[in-house]
């Protein structure tokens, strides 16, 4: 297969060294609504893209995409270019490429700047091998996936042509078929006031690394581990770190008690399913200020058949005894593809004939723009059995799972164009 170019290194390093962390990127403005970083990200890859010799449309800084080809079908490659904060203790920095013992370093260099590069460069390839496509092969690149709130696809539908396919790769190998539905909640209370204040988190669908409270004069700091909330278990909680630490000094408060059930057997919601598997909490975002009044910002990763209602009737009926109540509730319906169908079995088929690998496609917790398209899935790039760093300090991708990546991306495309080409 092919071999990617010292020159998509030096495209990779220019994407990193860009800060385009949702929320919190620099001012907005009418070029820049999500803020400059985001607005340099999404022009930056344009640019690589018409330097390639493609077709680029930005779409008011909100989004953009590269096209290959000018008549048919448009089958879309759904990715995006803002990133989580930088937290944590880095060896490296998060915003520059950093090559180490065979993986690449730096902060969206797997989520999802290194695989929209990636998919970007399958293109040129596929096109410069001869290969005619009588599809419009259209990259899209966001700048809000991270928030949850993908204004950035809002944008693009109002304008743009919706694929008849699409994938993303955003997610894992071999294909990810079901994604949970995304529960948000805040939990909120006043309190008489006390000589007690905390604060932990930074972003909602990420596992706190940091958390730090003062109480009576003393200053107690706990950290963790960040991860992923679509998989929790993988970080540790800084704020339930800091939660027991006050109480092995004696300290009580409404805020305590409920971070002593800050899990899904203390808060009844162990639910499952066969299809998408367990249920999963992350307590990501505390606040108690000097008025006494507390929030808490949940991330719930809810299985496909499971109804968001039953779990949010539970977590009421336990929080509410403790002075709190339920409230900001936002919900991002699930994700479920039939896996006998034509663009599962093509995108498969690419995936198979090029690691030989014929395991079945999985479920995730993870959301990706797939959800945001009828006819759309996640594929890939992290490939079964690797370590997961999205979302947490040191983020790293395998130059030989960029590699592997990069050729089975390039046989996506032709496979699903062959399928639903006019």
């Amino acid at each position: 297969m092919g071999t990617l170019p010292d020159i998509f290194y030096e495209d990779l390093s220019c994407l990193l060294s860009i800060r385009s962390v949702n929320g919190d990127c620099g001012p907005t403005g009418p070029d820049a609504p999500l803020g400059r970083g985001v607005a340099q990200a999404i022009e930056a890859f344009l640019a690589i893209g018409r330097r390639m010799g493609f077709h680029t449309v930005n779409l008011d800084g909100y989004a953009g995409y590269v096209q290959w080809g000018d008549t048919g079908p448009v089958v879309a490659i759904l990715t995006h270019l803002d990133t989580v904060p930088a937290g944590g203790e880095w060896a490296a920095s998060p915003f520059a490429l950093t090559r180490r013992e065979g993986k690449l370093y730096g902060r969206g260099v797997c989520d999802d700047k290194g695989p929209a590069l990636v998919s970007l460069y399958a293109m040129q390839a596929l096109r410069e091998s001869g290969y005619c496509s009588t599809c419009r092969v259209r990259l899209i690149v966001g700048g809000d996936e991270e928030s949850g709130g993908n204004r950035c696809l809002a944008r693009y539908k109002k304008t743009e042509e919706a694929p008849v396919a699409a994938f993303s790769p955003d997610g894992d190998f071999p294909l990810i078929f079901a994604e949970k539905g995304i529960l948000r909640i805040t939990l909120s209370g006043t309190f008489p006031p006390e000589d007690f204040t905390l604060s932990a988190g930074t972003q909602v669908n990420v596992v706190p690394s940091s958390a730090c409270a003062h109480w009576h004069g003393e200053t107690i700091r706990a950290t963790g581990v960040s991860a992923h909330a679509m998989a929790p278990s993988l970080g540790v909680n800084a704020l339930l770190k800091l939660g027991r630490l006050l109480r092995e000094r004696g300290a009580d408060h409404p805020l305590l008690r409920l971070l002593d059930i800050a899990s899904t057997e203390g808060l009844g919601i162990c639910f499952s399913d066969e299809l998408s598997g367990p249920l999963t909490f992350n307590p990501a975002i505390a606040e108690l200020d000097e008025m006494g009044r507390c929030s808490l910002q949940c991330d719930i990763r809810v299985p496909v058949t499971v109804n968001k209602e039953a779990v949010v009737r539970a977590i009421r009926d336990r929080v509410q005894p403790l002075g709190f109540t339920l409230g900001a509730e936002q919900f991002l319906p699930p994700l479920h593809v039939p896996q006998d169908g034509p663009l599962v079995t093509a995108l498969l088929g690419a995936y198979r004939q090029v690691t030989g690998d014929m395991r079945p496609p999985v479920s995730s917790g993870g959301a990706t723009y797939a959800r945001e398209f009828p006819n759309a899935v996640a594929f890939g790039m992290l490939f079964p059995g690797e370590e997961i760093t999205f979302h947490r300090e040191n983020e790293c991708w395998s130059e030989k799972s960029l590699q592997t990546g990069f050729d089975i991306l390039t046989e996506a495309i032709r496979a699903v164009c062959r399928v639903y080409g006019a």
